[in-house]
């Protein structure tokens, strides 16, 4: 879009009158992604099948008569139990699926032409252009963010199933100058859901439930932050983290739904001080010093059971149409953050313990009344203060409607 035109004076020194310069400001958005789904269970079928019959010559026959003999197939040989792994493990294979996606972000201003089509597509980062008066008011930025998924899968027998996948999101942008660069990565590496989808069958629970299934999630995930490129010497930044969940779901056969899910998760950072690009001693292989780290370690426990009870006759009330959904829900938790200054020992900055249980009754009456009911204790214990905070509720409310 066009701009306030700037004034050259450079010439005014010689004798020159002052030239008019005419700029242009570009604000530059492109996206470029790739996706690819392989069918893996077709590709080994495929590898797996039988060798192609190939047509044996006609010879002369051995009783000399000048009659040949007829045509037969044979099949060529192939290593049979390679051919036969391939084609069974079909069955137990799911996709593959791979996708990359790249945004680009580019504002620049002042600029004596419009940027050519390779920049403006995202072909060609450099802008190749003239600028006149940089910095005066506004500075250009650049910013770029990649990501990438991998997953695939194996279905296994009695009703497992693992899912693996891979995850990385790498970012980049300018800093408050052009020539300051500050770079992002982060990496999810392993990242696997297991799945038993059969877990009623297990031997003395398939008299009480009617379906239930066991999930399982873990993961890793470490991220980066830096200013230049991701060398040690230039870290600004490291994050860790790791996290696994387990739950447990099951439809009891005389009626309730009831979930049970532990999970824990712990994060490690450490920050690093801003190396001094001037210092001609730093060694590209070694980290700045250092300036804090922390750790956050969580667990958490959680019961919920809901119930959706279809009544067609209440006390007092007689024969009424009614539904009403009754879900319990208890909450176990602990949370600890530690903190430390350079190189000294972590101290706790926070330490908790909370549980709660809530009852919580949704009800309505012949399509005119509606209402709610809860009850809910909650106590959540601050460890270095010594402190409870406790919370004690009882609400109930209803919408009665006139037709």
């Amino acid at each position: 879009k066009q701009q306030a035109s700037l004034v050259d004076t450079a010439g005014r020194a010689e004798g020159r009158a002052d030239r008019v310069i005419h700029t242009l400001d570009s604000n530059t958005k492109n996206t470029l992604s790739a996706r690819v789904n392989l069918r893996l269970p077709d590709v080994l079928k495929a590898l797996g099948a039988p060798g192609i019959k190939s047509r044996r010559p006609r010879r002369a026959s051995t009783n000399g008569d000048d009659a040949l003999e007829e045509d037969k197939e044979e099949a060529e040989p192939q290593p049979f139990f390679v051919r036969r792994f391939l084609h069974s493990s079909a069955s137990y294979v799911e996709p593959f699926s791979y996708s990359w996606r790249r945004n680009t972000d580019a504002r620049n201003f002042n600029l004596v032409e419009r940027p050519g089509l390779a920049f403006q597509f995202g072909i060609d980062d450099s802008l190749r252009v003239d600028q006149r008066g940089v910095g005066l008011t506004q500075q250009d930025t650049w910013s770029r963010s990649t990501n990438t998924d991998v997953s695939s899968g194996l279905r296994l027998p009695m009703g497992f199933s693992v899912k693996p996948s891979f995850k990385e999101q790498e970012s980049r942008r300018s800093g408050s100058t052009q020539n300051r660069l500050r770079v992002e990565q982060s990496q999810t590496f392993p990242s696997v859901i297991v799945n038993w989808g059969r877990a009623d069958r297990v031997w003395g629970l398939r008299r009480y439930l009617n379906s239930a299934q066991v999930n399982l999630r873990y993961e890793e995930t470490e991220s980066a932050q830096a200013e230049g490129s991701l060398d040690p010497a230039n870290l600004l930044r490291e994050d860790t983290s790791n996290e696994w969940r387990v739950s447990w779901t099951g439809q009891w056969r005389f009626g309730p739904t009831t979930r049970i899910e532990v999970s824990s998760s712990t994060s490690n950072d450490t920050d690093y001080e801003i190396a001094d690009r001037s210092d001609s001693t730093i060694v590209a292989s070694q980290r700045p010093p250092l300036r804090g780290s922390g750790r956050n370690a969580k667990t958490t426990t959680t019961i919920d059971t809901r119930y959706k009870l279809r009544p067609r006759e209440l006390p007092l009330l007689g024969k009424l149409k009614s539904n009403i959904d009754l879900n319990f829900q208890i909450n176990i938790s602990s949370q600890v953050r530690e903190s430390a200054t350079g190189e000294e020992k972590l101290v706790a900055i926070s330490s908790n313990n909370r549980w709660d249980a809530q009852l919580r009754a949704t009800y309505s009456f012949s399509d005119t009344f509606r209402g709610e009911g809860v009850i809910r204790v909650e106590n959540d214990r601050n460890n270095i203060s010594e402190k409870t905070r406790k919370i004690r509720e009882l609400r109930m409310s209803g919408t009665l409607t006139f037709r």
